[in-house]
């Protein structure tokens, strides 16, 4: 129907419809816009996406309001042309406890005899050969201490008296000092501190101290049990100035080396030894 009713003209009634069009028109360029706007854009008419979770992005945003992310230059934003979606980069798995873990080392354990790492299930050690008794490494100190002890369970009763003194020395003496000279000098500082108190308790000051007595009665070649005490003390003299020199070399700025230099300083003056 035109702006003409019938054969009359009705101006009222033309101006009623043209405004009716104009309004139509105005609303579907209002949806049109509405629309184009939803989805933001850059200059070029390309949506404009975050990069780091894929959230659209308003033009002028300077943090995406998905993620936090900051929208600060052009490599940050990807952008998407429009009808496609965007690309978003995979989420990390994240762990059910938010706080840090902290991962802890096992202790570190060494063969008693040559200071080679071993592990708890260690039965022999791969660097010298040793057995190592149970699961865990054994001081070598506890050890040599189990084997003395063992030594002097196994002592038989010998002759006493005056025929003690000049026959052949107790087998059980023999033994231990066989076992005090033969001991390997210790590898770490806290087996030699231990050596260095378990020496200086079986000393015999008496014995070994050095006079011209002592020193006459050591030239002997024939262990007796009149000469096997003293000769046994001047072995944990020997050995315990042995154990000193190599704590020296290997410990010198250690904190516990200190204690072992004053032991050892006392002990051989009381002996009256010459520290050379």
């Amino acid at each position: 129907m035109g702006l003409f009713d019938g054969k009359k003209f009705d101006l009222q009634s033309a101006v009623g419809k043209i405004q009716g069009k104009i309004a139509d028109i105005a609303q579907t360029t209002e949806s049109a816009n509405f629309q184009t706007d939803s989805a933001p854009h850059d200059n070029l008419g390309k949506v404009m996406f975050c990069s780091n979770c894929g959230t659209k992005l308003n033009s002028d945003a300077k943090f995406c309001h998905g993620c936090g992310t900051a929208i600060q230059e052009k490599q940050e934003t990807q952008v998407i042309p429009s009808g496609q979606m965007p690309s978003v980069p995979p989420i990390p798995p994240q762990s059910n406890n938010s706080e840090r873990q902290q991962e802890y080392v096992g202790k570190i354990l060494k063969c008693p005899n040559c200071g080679g790492q071993i592990t708890e299930t260690t039965a022999i050690c791969p660097e010298c050969g040793i057995q190592i008794t149970g699961r865990s490494a054994v001081s070598s100190i506890q050890a040599f201490e189990e084997q003395l002890m063992a030594i002097e369970n196994s002592r038989k009763g010998g002759l006493g008296g005056v025929l003690g003194v000049y026959a052949p020395a107790n087998k059980s003496d023999i033994q231990k000092l066989s076992l005090i000279r033969n001991f390997p000098i210790p590898n770490s500082i806290d087996d030699c501190l231990e050596f260095m108190m378990l020496a200086i308790a079986n000393i015999d000051v008496s014995l070994s101290k050095n006079t011209l007595s002592n020193r006459m009665s050591s030239n002997g070649q024939v262990e007796t049990g009149a000469t096997i005490g003293r000769t046994i003390s001047n072995a944990w003299v020997a050995k315990m100035e042995q154990v000193y020199k190599k704590a020296e070399i290997l410990f010198p700025n250690d904190t516990a080396f200190s204690g072992i230099q004053k032991m050892y300083y006392e002990k051989m003056k009381e002996l009256k030894i010459k520290i050379k």
